[in-house]
């Protein structure tokens, strides 16, 4: 685990995980945040893990612009600690840029 700044009232936290499914297994820096219900992964990981889509899910952005993303499930396991099957968002190229999430 590693932490992006120092200030000690507010900053961003990310863990390395690996996240699999199947036989394939595919390394990540996800940035932690407490009060999410899904992960979101980058397009170039679920292609590269052969995730297809089990649903549709509408989100409400932060500036109130409504998107419709594709969910799956993937196993995260965190190194060391543990790994769990978990809901994830297939990501578009678009919300690479988004810090609106």
């Amino acid at each position: 685990m590693w932490w992006a700044g120092r200030n000690s009232e507010m900053s961003l936290v990310y863990v390395d995980a690996v996240v699999k499914h199947g036989s394939k297994a595919v390394p990540v820096r996800l940035l932690v945040d407490s009060g999410a219900t899904y992960t979101v992964l980058r397009r170039d990981v679920w292609e590269r893990l052969g995730l297809k889509p089990k649903r549709e899910v509408e989100f409400i952005l932060v500036d109130g612009t409504v998107i419709r993303r594709a969910i799956s499930e993937a196993i995260i396991e965190l190194p060391g600690y543990w790994e769990y099957t978990s809901p994830v968002v297939l990501g578009e190229s678009e919300d690479e840029t988004c810090s609106a999430w």
